[in-house]
């Protein structure tokens, strides 16, 4: 398969090096990463100044811009000249479980591949000993989680939805694929979840007519608890592999207008 892989770490990352070290001996890889950290870019795209693109190495290029902009730079221009089969985000130096695939730039490029009618899969790590040194490369089995993937892509890939740009009524909406585990990677198997809920805590005061904000992932309330089934994060603290398909695209119920008052 052609297969591009992209990040929001960051060109150079450990996770995207793992990846690509994995996915190269049966594929042929394209990387179009940021030229730097773009954490929690959700789907953000560049509207109001050029998107510049740096080639690295054969098959594979800097980005300027965010995650979603790398995937429309792979599948919209003619800078590369093979299709591209499958898009692949990750790996995240980081979990993207429950609440939190809302702001992860991870996610949102593989949502945005989806939308232009490419499988997609997003893949994070996190660790599971909280008081590990998060900077200490040996903390993290990146390679290992990479190898799982590469020996499960054509199956992770086949749960993909993603759009059908022919389609002008689609039957589903367009979904792409979620996957995560915790470090060090000893899992005990594979789980099939949902998004769990994290309410993130806003450190937040008011200096000099200015809103100084704390980083939200400094604390969470974590609510684990749901009807429809097994959560992600319950998944991954109990030692599992998380996989959950999700939308990619806006999905409502219909409202009841009834009552209105026009």
């Amino acid at each position: 398969m052609n297969i591009l892989i992209t990040n929001d770490d960051g060109y150079g990352a450990n996770g995207i090096e793992a990846l690509k070290k994995a996915l190269s001996r049966e594929h042929n890889v394209y990387v179009i990463a940021p030229d730097s950290n773009r954490s929690g870019a959700s789907m953000k795209i560049t509207l109001e100044e050029e998107v510049k693109i740096e080639k690295v190495c054969d098959r594979e290029y800097k980005c300027s811009g965010y995650p979603a902009d790398c995937v429309a730079v792979a599948l919209k221009s003619d800078l590369l000249t093979e299709k591209i089969d499958l898009v692949i985000t990750g790996i995240n130096h980081g979990a993207n479980l429950g609440t939190d695939v809302v702001y992860s730039g991870t996610c949102g490029a593989s949502k945005q591949a989806a939308l232009f009618g490419v499988p997609s899969i997003a893949v994070s790590m996190s660790l599971s000993d909280p008081d590990a040194d998060w900077f200490d490369p040996k903390n993290w089995e990146f390679d290992k989680f990479a190898d799982f993937i590469a020996r499960n892509i054509v199956e992770l890939s086949k749960m993909a939805n993603p759009a059908n740009p022919d389609s002008t009524m689609p039957q589903n909406p367009a979904t792409y694929v979620n996957v995560n585990s915790f470090s060090p990677f000893e899992a005990k198997g594979i789980r099939e979840t949902i998004p769990c809920f994290f309410d993130h805590i806003f450190n937040t005061k008011i200096e000099n007519d200015s809103c100084i904000m704390s980083p939200i992932y400094w604390g969470m309330n974590i609510n684990t608890a749901h009807g429809r089934g097994y959560t992600d994060y319950n998944a991954c603290s109990e030692g599992y592999i998380s996989v959950s398909v999700l939308h990619a695209e806006p999905y409502s119920e219909i409202a009841d207008v009834s009552k209105l008052i026009l």
